[in-house]
């Protein structure tokens, strides 16, 4: 255990220091929350309820996306590519550990990316934080889609294998994603073809859908649990079967 919080912490620090990491998940929220006040002010929408509420959510939840399809698998990648993860293997180096160690690194980055957007809209747009029950299923959810999206990240990596390429493909699949969970436009608006692709991905109901759990009207969304399970799986059996096929040669 002491040696996995070593390793823990020793990635989490290595992750602040590649600046696209940093970036996109730690500032490219909040800079999104910002443009999008800047543009459209902050109006009520309802109920005392304020664009910010809303929109909070959906800059978190942005910067989700590049950490699980950009920068973790650009690390496995780049961990393949440099046989590092064969030398680790070969002086019987733990890659589980290795492999939990930078995975947990990763989800507190996100959690990190999360705070840092949440206190933006706290400390600027007098956004409303729920009480601790909401706070807290919301948060479970997010670490919950956040692993869905890792896994698929990871399948992702062993599939095309090149940091390269994993990377040009992971901006491409971050920019369909934002498209389909509505981040460009009201999704109840958009075409029913794409609601239907959209209703596929876990983090459209986090970024939607998360709004009844941030002001307590219901704490658990079901639809966002089976999706995310069923992205969790299949992207495991498919990182499993690549990572076992990349690994022998």
């Amino acid at each position: 255990m002491k040696t996995l919080l070593r390793d823990l912490v020793t990635d989490i620090r290595m992750l602040f220091r590649v600046p696209v990491s940093a970036f996109f998940t730690v500032v490219f929220p909040s800079l999104m929350l910002i443009i999008m006040m800047a543009s459209y002010g902050n109006p009520d929408i309802g109920s005392g309820i304020r664009l910010s509420d809303k929109y909070v959510l959906i800059a978190s939840g942005m910067g989700l996306v590049p950490l699980s399809l950009i920068t973790f698998p650009s690390w496995i990648c780049s961990s393949v590519e440099s046989s590092y993860l064969l030398r680790l293997k070969y002086f019987h180096v733990s890659l589980a550990r290795v492999a939990t160690s930078n995975a947990l690194a990763h989800m507190v980055i996100a959690l990190c990316g999360t705070a840092v957007t949440f206190a933006v809209g706290v400390l600027f747009y007098d956004t409303r934080i729920p009480g601790l029950p909401a706070l807290i299923a919301y948060l479970l959810q997010l670490i919950v889609v956040t692993a869905s999206l890792m896994l698929f990240g990871a399948a992702l990596a062993f599939i095309v294998r090149q940091t390269a390429v994993a990377i040009a493909v992971g901006l491409v699949l971050m920019f369909v994603v934002y498209m389909l969970c509505g981040v460009f436009g009201d999704f109840s608006a958009m075409p029913a073809n794409l609601q239907a692709a959209g209703n596929l991905i876990p983090l459209k109901y986090l970024m939607n859908d998360g709004f009844d759990v941030w002001t307590s009207t219901r704490l658990m969304i079901p639809r966002l649990w089976a999706t995310s399970a069923a992205w969790a799986g299949a992207s495991a059996v498919v990182a499993v079967i690549a990572a076992r096929r990349r690994l022998r040669r």
